[in-house]
């Protein structure tokens, strides 16, 4: 990309290059920099160059949490759900290695796990997923929100019998919730009505 620079910008590119000059922290500036036009990239819908701007930060300012936040939320934008195209695939990889970096800078940041989740969830990675959160539940089985991801999973991936299993489960662990129950009820009727009440069904 050929960037075209007006008198004035080459007054403060001019001004930022001799600050640099004769100060620490140049690289971390010029950093900084970049993020923004990432940003900017971002705003405009230019995503792919967004991506090529953060990777040229990378090496810049490796430890800014907000390099790697704002990499993963443009690499999403290039992700086809459930397509197997390569370079959507490349962008799933993108983003899920950018949230990993967040939650190594940042380990208490629960976007950083949240992200790579959803991410998971827009690529229809069903089998990671579902490996992801059994591990997860059986260090925890008590953990609701896990208990819940798994029905979720079962239930987008069209295995109605495990997800209707995993449904129950929440409300077992919620047994002074109506809503645990109700959420029981409604997939029942989801499946039902979507699909029919065939012998799969009984």
């Amino acid at each position: 990309m050929r960037l075209i620079f007006t008198t004035s910008t080459k007054a403060r590119a001019l001004t930022l290059a001799l600050g640099c000059t004769f100060a620490l922290g140049c690289s971390e500036v010029r950093g900084r920099k970049l993020v923004q036009e990432g940003n900017d990239l971002y705003k405009k819908g230019r995503y792919a160059e967004a991506v090529t701007v953060f990777e040229a930060a990378e090496t810049l300012v490796p430890s800014l949490p907000t390099l790697w936040l704002n990499k993963g939320y443009t690499c999403r934008q290039l992700i086809v759900p459930g397509s197997k195209d390569p370079r959507s695939q490349r962008a799933v990889a993108c983003a899920i290695d950018a949230f990993k970096r967040l939650g190594q800078l940042q380990p208490g940041d629960a976007r950083a796990d949240q992200l790579t989740i959803e991410t998971m969830f827009d690529a229809e990675e069903w089998q990671k997923l579902e490996a992801l959160f059994l591990e997860r539940n059986r260090r925890n089985p008590d953990d609701v929100d896990v208990v819940r991801g798994l029905e979720q999973v079962y239930y987008e991936s069209g295995k109605w019998a495990q997800a209707l299993e995993w449904s129950k489960r929440v409300a077992a662990l919620r047994r002074n919730d109506p809503e645990a129950f109700y959420g029981v009820g409604t997939l029942a009727w989801q499946v039902l009505s979507a699909r029919g009440g065939g012998a799969d069904m009984t």
